[in-house]
């Protein structure tokens, strides 16, 4: 479970070329007429605005347009999708002015509906989207956006089974978030039969006296997003045959989060704090949130372009580029330490056409760091059996990843 108390803030300070003060105020101060359609362009054009990462999400929203209908005769303001087939729909309110129960009420509406939907539901809605002037089908925008390196069946196959699961993620934007709207969404995603969570952002503007605008997205601080976990069960011939929830009750039973690899009975335990205890009867507590704040501070985008995948006993870490065929791990970490496979990081540079010469040059530098900073040994696997390196040089590693991503970047301009 995720609690984001990072709402309580102040107004920003705007500094010109980091010194001189410019004068800001917040556009209720300045009258700004501003319509709830202006929310809703403001989004399809800007999605970092949603704070995706927020909610775990290790890919940026791609908008596929505005104005889905539904069969209540009503329409989704904004949807969006990411490369790996999540789902998320958005609610753009003038929220001073609405009803809470109202606004709530009416995002379930519209889970409830979209839960109806197949595949080829979403994809002919898709088509008939302005933006769509190619009329392309849904999985050929989201590879095209994405740089050409989605793989069709397992995108396909996410969206269906989070259409079947209702596994959305629901956010309602505006201008000014009521405290009632705040504990209502809190109750319902910890209570809800559904598998949908909720998310409450402010939108915050403020204008300069050249008539600048500076938009600030904030998600509130009561909104509080529950790790639903599940099992999945499995046919005589190893098919998936049925998506469960787990509720309080069966809390005891070993589950597996939807989407993660099959154990050899078909159930694997897949959440964080199983990683972190393990982490911590190996090491000791002090390790253990040590690294949770490695990995805390990852998925916050404290390292532009690197995320996190999570396995049954694992983390590892990738940096992802759009003119790679596929994100690059460096590094994953379990009980027994900390590991880097150099052979799947040149296979992706490989495959992406860098010539070798460049890889190895990218690679060298790299694994430079990783003996001399934090004492990886090649003796078995390039690895480090303690954590203890990583977590005292944290500011290193981040300084090290952001100079291999623009290491990366350079080569792929060249």
């Amino acid at each position: 479970m995720i609690y984001d108390s990072s709402r309580a803030g102040q107004k920003p300070v705007f500094l010109r070329g980091g010194k001189e003060k410019v004068n800001i105020e917040k556009h209720d101060k300045k009258q700004l007429d501003i319509p709830e359609s202006w929310y809703q362009f403001l989004l399809d054009e800007h999605p970092d605005l949603l704070l995706a990462e927020k909610f775990d999400f290790e890919h940026t929203p791609i908008s596929i347009g505005m104005e889905y209908q539904t069969t209540h005769g009503k329409y989704i303001d904004n949807l969006f999708i990411t490369r790996d087939g999540k789902i998320i729909m958005v609610e753009d309110k003038l929220l001073k002015n609405e009803s809470s129960r109202r606004v709530i009420a009416q995002a379930i509406d519209y889970a409830q509906d979209m839960q109806k939907w197949s595949y080829e539901d979403l994809e002919n809605a898709f088509r008939m989207q302005k933006m769509n002037k190619d009329k392309l089908g849904l999985y050929d925008y989201v590879n095209l956006c994405s740089g050409g390196s989605v793989d069709q069946y397992d995108f396909v196959r996410s969206i269906e089974k989070n259409l079947q699961t209702a596994s959305f993620l629901i956010l309602i934007v505006g201008d000014k978030i009521h405290n009632d709207t705040e504990y209502m969404a809190s109750f319902l995603n910890q209570h809800t039969t559904m598998n949908f969570q909720i998310g409450l952002i402010e939108i915050e503007v403020y204008v300069t006296d050249d008539g600048d605008w500076l938009v600030v997205p904030y998600l509130t601080s009561k909104t509080i997003i529950v790790e639903k976990r599940y099992l999945r069960i499995y046919d005589k011939e190893g098919n998936e045959d049925l998506i469960k929830e787990i509720q309080d009750s069966e809390k005891n039973v070993t589950t597996t989060i939807v989407n993660t690899k099959k154990s050899s009975d078909g159930i694997v335990d897949d959440s964080d704090e199983a990683v972190f205890s393990l982490i911590e009867q190996k090491e000791s507590i002090e390790i253990r949130e040590g690294f949770q704040e490695i990995i805390d501070d990852i998925r916050n985008n404290q390292v532009q372009g690197c995320f996190i995948k999570r396995g049954s006993k694992s983390f590892s870490i990738y940096l992802k580029n759009v003119k790679l065929v596929r994100p690059i791990s460096i590094m994953y970490i379990n009980d027994t330490g900390a590991h880097f496979d150099k052979g799947v990081f040149k296979a992706v540079f490989n495959n992406s056409n860098i010539k070798e010469e460049r890889t190895q040059i990218i690679l060298g530098s790299y694994l430079k760091y990783l003996e001399n900073t934090l004492g990886f040994s090649e003796k078995k696997e390039f690895s480090n059996k303690s954590l203890e390196p990583l977590i005292e040089n944290k500011v290193s590693f981040f300084t090290e990843l952001r100079r291999l991503s623009k290491e990366i970047d350079e080569v792929l301009i060249d």
